[in-house]
């Protein structure tokens, strides 16, 4: 029995995580600190959040980073075993438009008018394009969206198979980069305060009912990579940038504004979810209520069912 009970203990958590978001996790994670608070940790890498909320709805995630319109869409999927948000882990404003043009032409945003942009529904990408178009009141009718996953969007971009991408770091680096190389040209529209994305760390209800502690030793693990980067920020950013396969020399030899304009996108920074992560999830969960097909005309779900701050208490 004793011998039953401590391989239940030692248990790996299943987590998922993308290499683009939650700098603190990845410093986390890759200095050991989850290790040094006797965390076991299974991290699961997925291309991006959603597919982590999907993992998560399915059973086979315990926890996650997430952002809120990750969390929006939990309140009308209404998953079976109810899904906490605990932490809240950094605010980033890393999303833009990368939109492909001919020579010596510099396109504003109105440029985007009868074109195509590709975009990833119910994502950041999904969130940031609408609040762009209707920043620079761009009737959605007037534009053509055509959904293609963050991966797939560079070479989208370059094939001409859409004329603008909605997209985040680092996809939007890579694609400029890229696209540089081949002597194509493009602009980068970047996010210029339109929207803030917040990551927190999700877990199951169940999970945080019986691993409190590990939840607690998760929180202090956050903790030291937010130390770690106070004390050492250039080496915390370079990693960040390896992690998210930005290549630094490149990015310095085509744009130096652009690299340092990366470390300005992501404020990393552990503290309990805030108003502002619950008015971003209520403003989402507007918009799938009266955008969304599968969702038009549902209530808005109580978003305050899905924050938990007790381990900040």
């Amino acid at each position: 029995m004793a011998y039953h009970l401590k391989n239940k203990k030692n248990r790996p958590i299943n987590i998922g995580a993308t290499k683009a978001i939650a700098m603190l996790f990845s410093i986390a994670h890759e200095k050991g600190f989850f290790f040094d608070r006797k965390v076991n940790l299974k991290v699961n890498f997925v291309s991006y959040a959603r597919r982590s909320m999907e993992l998560m709805i399915d059973g086979e995630l315990c926890a996650a980073n997430l952002v809120e319109i990750n969390v929006a869409y939990l309140g009308y999927l209404k998953p079976k075993t109810p899904i906490k948000c605990i932490a809240s882990l950094e605010q980033r404003s890393a999303d833009g438009i990368v939109m492909r043009h001919e020579q010596n032409l510099y396109p504003t945003p109105n440029d985007l008018l009868g074109k195509t942009i590709g975009f990833m529904p119910r994502t950041t990408s999904h969130v940031f394009l609408m609040r762009f178009l209707e920043t620079h009141n761009i009737p959605k009718h007037a534009v053509t969206l055509k959904p293609i996953t963050p991966q797939a969007m560079p070479n989208a971009l370059i094939r001409s198979e859409v004329d603008a991408i909605s997209i985040w770091q680092p996809y939007a680096q890579q694609t400029t980069t890229t696209m540089h190389e081949l002597g194509l040209y493009c602009t980068h529209f970047k996010n210029a305060g339109i929207y803030k994305a917040e990551v927190v760390l999700a877990v199951t209800k169940p999970f945080l009912i019986k691993n409190r502690k590990a939840c607690e030793n998760m929180i202090a693990a956050l903790r030291d990579a937010e130390q770690y980067i106070d004390d050492n920020p250039t080496e915390a950013y370079t990693l960040l940038l390896d992690k998210m396969g930005m290549n630094k020399k490149t990015l310095m030899q085509i744009d130096a504004e652009e690299y340092q304009s990366t470390f300005e996108l992501i404020k990393p920074k552990l503290k309990p979810i805030g108003d502002n992560f619950l008015k971003n999830l209520e403003f989402s969960g507007k918009w799938i209520s009266e955008e969304d097909t599968q969702f038009k005309g549902q209530p808005i779900p109580d978003y305050k069912d899905y924050i938990d701050n007790s381990l900040f208490s």
